[in-house]
């Protein structure tokens, strides 16, 4: 790409230079003008590539537990990434930069994991939901969080009456929940037989 649009390539080049592991997940991130973040997830650590150099941002905590089963969603959410990958504790990188860490995401249930995090408006949303003291998932449960201020993260607390955050059972078919995609003022529920609008 240049000033007068898409021109052909002549010749493959590698940008970001050799990757650590498998990437389970990549994303990238403009965190200011013409510098760009690259992040990518593997089964067990997550790294950034900037300015071409990678750096390892697992959390301090150690590794993950991600696999082809389990593997890496979430996205962009009041400036910070959110993720998952079902197993361990959904984790933010904020502030996003080359010498920041992964943590955990902050204010979620210790006993609560989710197949998939999605950002939607002012709301982070799990779909598929597992308490791990059960050690399995209900596919079919959508767990939502409070609604979070502007650059914040929000609550998780459903117990709370003050606060938005809930749960609620897809329950009309036994059909898995397996994506879930936002699409304009509406987040698209994707089961393996039907499909919801939240």
């Amino acid at each position: 790409f240049n000033e007068k649009g898409v021109t052909p390539a002549n010749a493959f080049e590698q940008s970001i230079g050799k990757m650590v592991g498998s990437p389970l997940r990549l994303d990238i991130l403009q965190i200011l003008a013409k510098q760009r973040l690259v992040v990518y997830l593997t089964d067990s650590d997550a790294y950034v590539v900037y300015r071409g150099t990678h750096a390892k941002v697992t959390r301090d905590s150690g590794q993950y537990s991600a696999d082809s089963t389990y593997k890496w969603s979430g996205g962009f959410f009041h400036g910070q990434m959110v993720y998952t990958n079902g197993r361990d504790v959904p984790q933010c990188y904020a502030p996003i930069g080359p010498n920041e860490k992964f943590k955990d995401l902050p204010n979620w249930p210790s006993s609560v994991r989710v197949k998939l995090i999605r950002p939607f408006m002012n709301f982070l949303v799990g779909l598929g939901y597992n308490n791990v003291s059960e050690q399995q998932y209900d596919s079919q449960t959508v767990f939502w969080s409070d609604v979070a201020d502007p650059g914040t993260l929000p609550k998780w607390d459903i117990t709370d009456p003050a606060q938005k955050a809930g749960t609620y059972a897809l329950s009309e078919t036994k059909a898995a929940i397996i994506a879930g995609e936002v699409l304009a003022d509406t987040l698209a529920i994707y089961k393996e037989d039907s499909i919801y609008l939240m």
